[in-house]
């Protein structure tokens, strides 16, 4: 079982005016999902993975919900 870990990935800082909107688009690939095995290798585990976009992002110590920002998950299959 694999520890919960939060990693800044692909990011880019965008300005925005009061009320403007923009659509962004981003990927992240297996490498940037992967994560160290017991045996030192990087493996892409399968399992349900959250994303964060935004400003404020999620507190594992202390549960504290992110505010201002977008989620969603995804599954990886094995």
């Amino acid at each position: 079982m694999m520890i919960a870990q939060l990693q800044l990935q692909g990011f880019s800082r965008l300005r925005l005016a009061p009320g403007e909107k923009q659509t962004v688009q981003f990927t992240l690939t297996p490498e940037q999902m992967s994560l160290v095995d017991a045996d030192g290798r990087w493996v892409l585990e399968p399992g349900e993975f959250k994303v964060w976009v935004g400003g404020q992002q999620p507190n594992l110590k202390t549960a504290a919900q992110p505010v201002n920002v977008l989620a969603g998950q995804f599954t990886v299959q094995a």
